[in-house]
């Protein structure tokens, strides 16, 4: 297996994988209003690459196993620098077998020459997998403070008082 920075040509592979993973989140709370978008297309839309984001991208044999998106940012608190991952994958064949954690040590790698503290990131509450992962690897959960998030209205359009966010899944 090997791990590898992601470029602009992964974002075809990359955004199966996102689909995957969605279908997969969806699969834990039946139900649920499908969000189904066309991840290919948002990914070359976003041009995360271009906007600051990076990733790491884990292959077997010249085929995508897993990846994970982040950003540098920053604790203002703690005046330190740290990681951002909004997105982290293994496909279903591939879990148990160590993917998540290459991946996850080759991001604090990574985190050191951002000389980031922490590397944060959210978990979907309904994923117990993925959480006992994460506890795993020795995360922690930030108890004393919530995630938040404000729709910002399209160019030339008020955003109504009735507008709500959307739950976001991670």
């Amino acid at each position: 297996m090997k791990i590898r920075i992601v470029t602009k040509d992964d974002y075809a592979v990359l955004g199966r994988m996102m689909e995957t993973f969605e279908a997969y989140l969806e699969a834990l709370e039946p139900g649920q209003k499908s969000r189904k978008k066309d991840r290919v297309k948002g990914l070359k839309r976003l041009d995360l690459l271009s906007h600051g984001g990076a990733g790491l991208i884990a292959e077997e044999n010249g085929r995508a196993i897993g990846y994970l998106i982040y950003f540098p940012s920053a604790s203002f608190g703690s005046m330190e620098r740290t990681l951002y991952m909004p997105d982290f994958f293994v496909s279903a064949r591939h879990r148990g077998k160590g993917v998540g954690k290459k991946l996850m040590q080759a991001l604090m790698l990574k985190a050191h020459e951002h000389k980031a503290t922490s590397i944060l990131w959210t978990v979907y509450d309904r994923n117990p997998k993925a959480m006992s992962f994460y506890y795993g690897i020795g995360a922690h959960v930030i108890r004393d403070e919530m995630i938040m998030a404000v729709e910002v209205p399209k160019a030339g359009r008020k955003r109504s008082r009735s507008a709500k966010v959307k739950k976001s899944r991670a």
